[in-house]
């Protein structure tokens, strides 16, 4: 009877380990190497016995990237991980270690939150300084985790997982929550103790970089991008689609002159061009539009596509560029040039890996594995910010979002003189509008008259000036705040003022009114 019962635990474990495995060759290899190495590892082999896949494919190097991450009691700890790379005849050529030792089976862990999904949010929300409400529950078929409705809260649908997380000194039951700042400036990630509601970290998917700025007829000397371009198959025959951009190696207006870029799609990258989303020969958009990117403006800071350059059927985007002018003015390029950096750069990132099983951005995959319908938002001139950019990437299958801000004016003093009365005369710093026409360069002189709207405050310029026949024929100054810059200039405009001066209500450098 003893051998007999042997017998079976050992059919029945090979069984199991053939429900859990599915016999995929990379997968089995991957155990067998924990189950030798372990130690090596700085784990227990009774910390590596389950464990789930996130992530399984094979290079064109012919390389399988098999990503694990551990379990207990059948929930995932987020940071008990491990990137396993095989070669063709599965044998393990590299680990990225990241596995946690626990000494456990998991039964002393508790495995039950005592706040809710809905609370877990409305604690995050209030960690983040967020204000605003989630909608209701959404379906998921996914175990352990949820989806809310954005509601008031978030710029996104907002998911809840629960997970474990170590700590460093414990192994914490959390939910993990998912937070989109409505002025897309943060994206949190934000893992909550399920129990005591406290924060024990926080991942923010927009990175930002504040950048210099060298202005082009500045004293700052830059000199030439020196670059050796790397190897790429050979392009396909030239397409017809045109673009006039600062096209690479160039990486700014600093480094060099517009030209007419034709045809620049990798036939690898994109097979079927940068205008399609079907897969089947021919575009679907002749805006600045298509599988890799959606390029827009977004001068208003509304955070939803705003207005795109038509290259007309020939898809020819040959805009003019003239930088010395309000940004408004050649917004076609700027949307262009900013289309045509995504698509390249997507297309040249294909060529060292960045393909659609290692999570790329593309609306169709065309049948190459990952999630698809992620392409990159990519908004111009955004009204949100000045003198930086940032990108929000969130997991593979959602839309990342770029966002360029403009740079501000650094002529500032140069802009604004009051020659009397002599108690507030001399320079004061300013900076124009994002829109309209430009300060003319013969100097504007002509009185001030502060606007009043007869509505309170009165001097803020959101409705009609009811006092318009004094605002005629002079500069109207007016105060920020109540409504868009656009809207009291217009104002001003009806009431027959010649110039409009907008008094800043914080202290610091002006702004660049969008």
């Amino acid at each position: 009877m003893a051998v007999i019962s042997k017998i079976f635990y050992t059919a029945f474990f090979v069984f199991f380990s053939s429900i859990i495995y599915g016999q995929d060759p990379s997968v089995l290899a991957v155990q067998r190497y924990l189950n030798i190495h372990h130690k090596s590892l700085g784990v227990a082999k009774k910390d590596v016995l389950t464990w789930e896949v996130t992530d399984n494919y094979t290079s064109k190097n012919d390389i399988t990237h098999l990503h694990i991450m551990q379990t207990i009691n059948g929930i995932k700890v987020k940071n008990g991980t491990a990137n396993f790379a095989l070669n063709a005849e599965d044998s393990v050529l590299f680990v990225a270690n990241r596995l946690i030792q626990f000494d456990g089976s998991g039964k002393n862990i508790n495995s039950v939150p005592s706040l809710s999904a809905k609370q877990a949010i409305e604690k995050s929300a209030a960690l983040s300084n967020m204000v605003g409400t989630a909608g209701s529950e959404l379906e998921v078929d996914k175990t352990n985790l949820y989806k809310f409705k954005k509601g008031s809260l978030s710029k996104e649908d907002i998911d809840v997982e629960l997970a474990y997380w170590h700590t460093g000194e414990a192994i914490r039951l959390v939910w993990i929550t998912t937070l989109y700042e409505l002025n897309a400036q943060h994206w949190w990630q934000i893992f909550i103790d399920a129990n005591s509601g406290e924060e024990l970290n926080r991942v923010d998917w927009v990175v930002s970089c504040e950048l210099h700025h060298h202005p082009i007829n500045g004293s700052t000397a830059i000199p030439q991008m020196k670059t050796s371009a790397p190897e790429f198959p050979a392009p396909p025959p030239p397409s017809t689609d045109q673009y006039n951009v600062f096209s690479l190696p160039i990486e700014s207006p600093n480094h060099g002159a517009v030209n007419l870029a034709t045809g620049p799609s990798s036939a690898v990258a994109s097979p079927f061009g940068w205008h399609d989303v079907n897969g089947i020969a021919g575009e679907e958009y002749t805006i600045t539009r298509g599988n890799n990117v959606y390029a827009y403006e977004d001068v208003s800071d509304l955070n939803t596509p705003g207005y795109s350059p038509d290259g007309g059927p020939a898809l020819s985007f040959n805009f003019p560029v003239n930088i010395n002018q309000v940004a408004t003015n050649y917004q076609d390029a700027a949307i262009t040039n900013l289309f045509y950096m995504n698509n390249r750069i997507h297309d040249i990132f294909y060529q060292y890996g960045f393909d659609e099983a290692s999570g790329n951005f593309q609306e169709n995959n065309y049948g190459n594995g990952g999630a698809a319908a992620d392409y990159v938002l990519a908004e111009a001139q955004d009204g949100g910010g000045f003198n930086n950019a940032n990108f929000a990437t969130p997991p593979d299958g959602s839309n990342p979002r770029m966002q360029m801000y403009l740079w501000a004016n650094t002529g500032l003093s140069s802009l604004l003189t009051v020659n009397s009365p002599a108690s507030i005369s001399g320079a004061y710093l300013a900076t124009e509008a994002g829109f309209g026409p430009g300060v003319p360069s013969t100097p504007l002189t002509a009185d001030l008259v502060l606007i009043d709207d007869g509505v309170s405050p009165v001097d803020d310029g959101c409705e009609a000036a009811i006092n318009g026949a004094a605002v005629a024929g002079k500069i109207a100054v007016i105060y920020r705040g109540g409504c868009t810059f656009a809207l009291k200039v217009e104002n001003a405009q009806n009431a027959g003022a010649v110039g409009v001066i907008i008094i800043n209500n914080v202290a610091g450098t002006p702004i660049t009114m969008g």
